[in-house]
């Protein structure tokens, strides 16, 4: 695979079982690609970091500020944000919708089929792991916590629960992912592990993301018929908002591609990526396959 792709060494390395070994610090009883330039990040200090960077005011951010509806401005400006009890939030031409499972109720939009998942970690303190340099992934994934204890951050449980509250299960599971892996019994782990961090990934069916300019839903129901005979005519799009959501478990990589490719349809300037490959995460793309659905059942 790596020589059909002719990724450069120092983008990512097919190792043995050793040379695997070496590079994590630990036993790997098997080979493993290696990706020099990766690293695990803290979201937080990130953000924070991010943020800071609006210094000159391009960025600034409001806390505290729950988004109960969108409204057009009547002057025809753009957005009006507005909280539970009707008070003006915000105004903004553009409005991007970067809020996970809550996106499609701002926007209105019934044609997003986004699922939620439960996901919890788990603090680790494992001697046959302590050695551990890098990060590692698999069936599961360990990474060096940062915070100079010796503790591994393994992960992730995938599930359909509702609770915010750890579960035992998960870190159990969590454990023995992690050993088969490594080939270590994962019962001993266990005597000192903890949950971490419980949280919920946003996915929908085809695991891509939803990046780009939001269907306008009632419009294309008025046209549906032509939209579903001519599979060339566009789907009309609400002016002035966009998406990014539905990132799943690849949250830091998918905003990173937001950053890039929104700014360019907004502004009308070449794409970072190409148009097949855009229209793949566009969210207008599951409306577009109920169309296509519409047309090869009609009658003709």
């Amino acid at each position: 695979m790596l020589s059909r792709l002719g990724f450069p060494e120092s983008f990512a390395r097919h190792l043995h079982s050793d040379e695997a070994s070496d590079v994590a610090g630990i036993r790997i009883p098997h080979g493993a690609l290696w990706l020099p330039a990766c690293a695990a990040i803290a979201p937080e200090p990130a953000i924070r970091a991010a943020l800071a960077g609006g210094a000159s005011g391009a960025i600034r951010f409001v806390g505290n500020a729950a988004v109960a509806r969108l409204e057009r401005d009547p002057a025809g400006r753009g957005w009006v944000l507005r909280n539970a009890a009707g008070e003006r939030l915000a105004d903004a031409p553009i409005v991007v919708l970067a809020n996970a499972g809550n996106a499609p109720r701002l926007a209105g939009l019934a044609s997003l089929p986004l699922h939620r998942s439960r996901g919890q970690s788990t603090w680790l303190r494992e001697p046959a792991l302590a050695g551990l340099r890098t990060v590692l992934g698999g069936a599961a994934y360990a990474s060096p916590s940062g915070t100079g204890d010796g503790r591994l951050l393994v992960g992730a449980s995938f599930g359909n629960g509702a609770s915010p509250l750890p579960d035992p299960d998960d870190d159990a599971g969590n454990l023995q992912r992690l050993g088969r892996m490594l080939g270590l019994p994962h019962e001993p782990m266990a005597a000192d592990a903890n949950p971490a961090a419980v949280g919920f990934r946003y996915v929908l069916p085809d695991h891509l993301p939803a990046i780009g300019p939001l269907p306008d839903e009632a419009a294309t129901a008025s046209t549906a018929a032509a939209l579903a005979a001519n599979d060339r005519l566009p789907i009309p799009m609400v002016p002035g908002l966009y998406g990014a959501f539905g990132f799943g478990t690849r949250g830091l990589l998918w905003a990173a591609l937001a950053a890039e490719l929104l700014p360019a349809l907004v502004c009308g300037e070449p794409s970072p990526i190409e148009r097949d490959l855009a229209d793949a995460i566009a969210p207008a793309r599951f409306l577009r396959r109920q169309l296509r659905r519409r047309g090869r059942t009609a009658p003709g």
